[in-house]
């Protein structure tokens, strides 16, 4: 039999401090559903008027802790058949995106993908500590979720739930840690998002216009200088296809020294390596011509179109996908013709192929046909050069705010059951 610790008691749901209890969410306040029908296709209940805003799944799910706008507003008969929200109160999503907790900045109104906190018993908890308690339990709240076409909670769920609740005192520097943490990721954020804002700038700048050039000439691709080329991808390198492992065969877990890169290994620049799938030994002579090098760079061709990225040394002769085509013996600098495939030049082409079909694909002749703009082997290398800079910075404040995630994570599996204590 577990021992319990001095100082700790066994509840419902697990060892506690002896001063905590335990209540259920529905004891703390009053939990409500938004309004229905939702006022979607009735323009006289909207507003071209930023006064009282329409909460969708949408603002919430690119949002943070607090929501300080909303893209649609209401009209005064649209508040009238709606659920109002205010400044401070608790919400949290119950449909489609299941569990996802946010604070007001705004008046506004909820329609019933929502809940709402409301007469929130402040003698018992503070809105800060159970924002955080929801959000420590929205996995839970997922799995909970009813099933249909869309997974949803109700307020009977909800409020069903137990929680741990310390003092007033406690829960104030429980929550005060949290938000701090909270507040270096919304300012790595901001880092990464500036630093993308910027590669965005000098992509357009150094793939257009060069480096200290002041003489330009029109092409199939806009203006660009006097003394750079218009190419063909095909007439810079081989596209080769991937290949798919031949029927009654799957992808292996455990590492046999011969993997296989798919598209959901794949990001703009490179391949993740935490999730690599292997060939079955018995088959690895079969797919053999369908490896892709070091030297190599990829692109997605069905699914999600245009992932384009090297491989690394570790992954150097792997399988690639039938759903990704390969770029070889590349006669320019490969870092140069993987920012311009990444760029609006080309993206922009592909987004376009994206929107013709249910299920689009680019196929490996349309990508022979890019127009690729060409500079001097010198300038190819210093404008890849400064834009690879850039991207190592991008992934050194992400790196950063992944740490920061993992920090948050921790500190809330312990912290909020007192595992950890502040008092």
């Amino acid at each position: 039999m577990k021992k319990i610790r001095d100082g700790y008691k066994i509840t419902e749901i697990g060892e506690i401090p002896e001063e905590w209890y335990i209540s259920k969410l529905s004891e703390l306040a009053q939990i409500k559903r938004g309004a229905s029908p939702r006022p979607i296709n009735n323009p006289k209940w909207f507003s071209e008027k930023k006064n009282v805003g329409w909460i969708r799944i949408s603002d919430v799910t690119k949002t943070k802790k607090y929501l300080n706008s909303t893209e649609q507003y209401l009209s005064d008969e649209g508040v009238a058949k709606s659920r109002l929200v205010k400044p401070n109160d608790l919400i949290m999503s119950i449909c489609a995106t299941v569990g996802k907790p946010i604070i007001l900045n705004i008046d506004a109104c909820i329609h019933d993908g929502f809940i709402l906190f409301d007469d929130l018993n402040n003698s018992k908890i503070i809105t800060d500590y159970l924002y955080y308690l929801l959000q420590k339990k929205e996995e839970e709240f997922k799995g909970m979720g009813q099933t249909g076409t869309q997974a949803n909670l109700n307020t009977n769920i909800v409020g069903s739930t137990l929680i741990a609740i310390p003092t007033i005192k406690e829960q104030k520097k429980i929550a005060s840690i949290l938000s701090t943490v909270d507040k270096q990721i919304d300012n790595v954020d901001a880092l990464i998002e500036k630093n993308k804002e910027l590669k965005k700038g000098l992509m357009q700048t150094l793939l257009t216009k060069g480096i200290g050039h002041t003489k330009f000439k029109k092409t199939e691709i806009g203006e660009i200088p006097e003394e750079w080329e218009v190419k063909k991808v095909e007439d810079i390198c081989e596209v080769k296809g991937g290949k798919r492992l031949p029927k009654g065969y799957q992808l292996e877990d455990e590492d046999n020294a011969f993997p296989y890169i798919r598209v959901a290994d794949m990001y703009m620049g490179g391949i993740k390596q935490d999730d690599i799938k292997y060939v079955p030994r018995d088959i690895v002579d079969k797919i053999k011509n369908y490896k892709i090098s070091k030297d190599d760079l990829f692109i997605s061709v069905a699914g999600t179109l245009g992932i384009v990225g090297q491989v690394p040394d570790e992954l150097d002769g792997a399988n690639l996908t039938e759903n990704a085509d390969k770029l070889c013996n590349i006669q320019i600098n490969k870092l140069y013709l993987m920012k311009v495939l990444q760029s609006n030049i080309i993206q922009s082409i592909i987004e376009a192929e994206q929107t013709k079909s249910a299920q689009p694909k680019l196929a490996l002749t349309r990508i022979k046909e890019f127009l690729i703009p060409i500079p001097s082997d010198r300038e190819q290398v210093k404008i890849a050069s400064i834009l690879v800079e850039v991207d190592e910075k991008i992934n050194v404040y992400e790196n950063k705010k992944n740490k920061l995630e993992m920090l948050k994570k921790g500190l809330m599996q312990k912290l909020l059951i007192g595992k950890i204590r502040v008092i």
